[in-house]
């Protein structure tokens, strides 16, 4: 069976089974993985048993409807809507390692990006200022390491990891709990536009199906699955990425967690996951560059070649947040001079400056 037969039955099956890859998998089992459409006749009575008569009169009904699907192909075309089925070369070797993997991939972007090296960002949809600055320099800067940033474009931690990926020029996956061509939420239709002309949008849903509560648990074991792990940046007790660590944990991911403030209701969940998973505590993006075996920002640096007061200031930036004046006393520089050594790290994107004249990494 070709890619398109393939692409076309799993369209057809796929709206049958409304969307539900668990019954996509029962009936593609059933089928020993043969072209369901091709050998409906032989299947016919197993279905109706297996399931129910009304799935197998609307399979009888629809079975022989080449036109149908052609329709449907020419107007998922006309939509910028690529399809990426289980079998294509085109789909992630990480999602394929998951159980109840989608059979079906409704993608817009650079669907390139399913192959690459990955790690999901997830958190809470209301965070502190704190979760979002924690969010966005380790996005922005797992992303300059070439990991390509995955979350669900969702408000808060999400929205800001997608941001910070592609802020610094690197690339991000959004997997949708909704369908394709749905923008949940309406106010990150601007997001969308960017993530789909400089990254990617994924769903397993196709054109016009409406989010609903029990999707979003089933978008985030894509977001695990396509990832070499799971970063929580802050988490209250009730967030959704609480199961998202979970979907991690079963599939084998390597889990990472940033502390939150004991006092903060908005990182009581990530501060769970550290007591039950004490290995899962990060307080840098260098600790997930270390787990994952990739190129940390400290090689970053060397790379760069600093000299030695650039270095000095740069790992006491590591630390701690200072203000002009502490740097000033650190340094040993005058104004203008060390004005101009931290405005060519900031160019270098290794430092940032902060309010009231604070900078940190």
């Amino acid at each position: 069976m070709n890619t398109c037969e393939k692409q076309k039955t799993l369209l057809w099956l796929n709206r049958i089974c409304g969307f539900s890859t668990p019954k996509m998998h029962k009936i593609m089992a059933l089928a020993q993985n043969h072209d369901i459409r091709k050998s409906f006749a032989k299947y016919r009575k197993a279905i109706a048993d297996r399931f129910n008569a009304e799935t197998e009169r609307i399979m009888a009904d629809t079975v022989s409807d080449e036109g149908l699907l052609n329709r449907e192909l020419k107007s998922l075309d006309e939509a910028k809507i690529k399809i990426v089925s289980l079998f294509d070369d085109a789909y992630s070797a990480m999602l394929k390692e998951i159980g109840c993997p989608p059979l079906l991939l409704y993608c817009r972007g650079d669907i390139g990006l399913l192959t690459t090296d990955c790690i999901g960002i997830v958190g809470s949809r209301s965070p502190s200022r704190y979760g979002l600055e924690v969010t966005r320099d380790f996005a922005g800067t797992l992303a300059k390491c070439g990991l390509t940033i995955v979350s669900g474009l969702a408000r808060g931690i999400d929205s800001e990891a997608h941001r910070a990926a592609l802020d610094t020029g690197g690339k991000t996956i959004a997997v949708l709990g909704c369908g394709i061509d749905k923008v949940y939420p309406a106010d990150n239709a601007a997001l969308y536009k960017r993530i789909e002309e400089e990254g990617l949008i994924i769903s397993e849903y196709g054109p016009g199906v409406a989010p609903n509560n029990f999707q979003f648990p089933e978008r985030n074991r894509i977001i695990s699955g396509l990832s070499k792990g799971v970063l929580v940046t802050e988490a209250g007790l009730k967030s959704g990425s609480l199961l998202t660590a979970n979907d991690a944990i079963s599939q084998n991911r390597d889990l990472f967690t940033v502390p939150s403030n004991v006092t903060s209701k908005r990182g009581l969940g990530s501060n769970l996951l550290i007591r039950e998973y004490p290995h899962c505590i990060v307080f840098t993006p260098d600790d997930i560059a270390e787990r994952l075996n990739i190129h940390s920002r400290k090689e970053q640096v060397s790379a760069m070649q600093l000299d030695f007061l650039e270095e000095k200031l740069v790992d006491a930036l590591g630390f701690a947040e200072l203000n002009f004046e502490e740097l000033i006393e650190l340094s040993g520089l005058g104004v203008s001079e060390l004005n101009a050594m931290l405005t060519r790290l900031e160019l270098f994107g290794i430092i940032k400056k902060l309010e009231n004249n604070y900078y940190g990494v």
